[in-house]
């Protein structure tokens, strides 16, 4: 999570020349929510719903940022949806709306773009004929 998290911050910083500090905030708060939901496997746990409840708005959050401001209004609707997948998964509870909420995660490449690809350009600095030496 943390590593696509913050590939996706360099890759804006890159493309759009200055840093994007609100969709940062949302990637780091995403992250550490994503961290506390692992609490579950504690005994005397109550309180992982409280991050996992933060990592789905921080997550609606970050598709509605990635995705500004081409493709805002498919992002809304496909965290509108989400969300509606979610209440119903909770007030149910049958494993069929879980598995709904998995399918609807999995639909989040057809929501948000790749953006622009990155490339980098290596060029040899010094002299032509310099010798390098290794250590």
């Amino acid at each position: 999570v943390a590593v696509g998290l913050s590939l996706t911050c360099l890759q804006r910083r890159l493309c759009l020349g200055r840093m994007n500090w609100a969709l940062t905030c949302t990637a780091m708060l995403m992250m550490f929510s994503c961290f506390g939901c692992l609490l579950v496997v504690l005994e005397q746990e109550r309180f992982t719903s409280v991050f996992f409840c933060c990592a789905i708005v921080c997550y609606f959050a970050w598709v509605i940022q990635v995705s500004a401001p081409s493709n805002t209004v498919q992002a809304s609707a496909y965290c509108a949806v989400g969300g509606v997948v979610i209440c119903t998964a909770l007030a149910f509870n049958l494993w069929v709306c879980y598995y709904l909420f998995l399918a609807w995660l999995c639909l989040y490449n057809a929501v948000v773009p790749d953006g622009e690809w990155v490339y980098l350009t290596l060029e040899k600095v010094g002299e032509a004929g310099a010798v390098y030496q290794s250590v």
